[in-house]
């Protein structure tokens, strides 16, 4: 597809030709590029180590509950997240 279906904008970057008097070209590189980077494998890594994965559940198992602001995860706004 060269045009976006929904709101018709082109997919591509246009560049302008200097030869045919600043005429725009119909196709130069794309004007976006999406990643998508999925999110199991990098957790997978992140919880492999034993010690860093103590670390990474320190809000979860190891706060205190001391009703102290000490750690976002204290707040009642992160209550509302989880």
């Amino acid at each position: 597809m060269k045009k976006c279906p929904k709101c018709g904008s082109s997919q591509y970057k246009q560049k302008r030709n200097s030869e045919d008097n600043g005429q725009i070209e119909k196709e130069g590189s794309t004007l976006k590029v999406v990643w998508y980077l999925p999110i199991v494998p990098r957790l997978k890594r992140l919880f492999a180590n034993p010690k860093d994965a103590k670390n990474l559940r320190w809000h979860a198992t190891e706060r205190r509950c001391d009703r102290l602001l000490g750690h976002p995860a204290d707040s009642m706004q992160w209550k509302n997240i989880v």
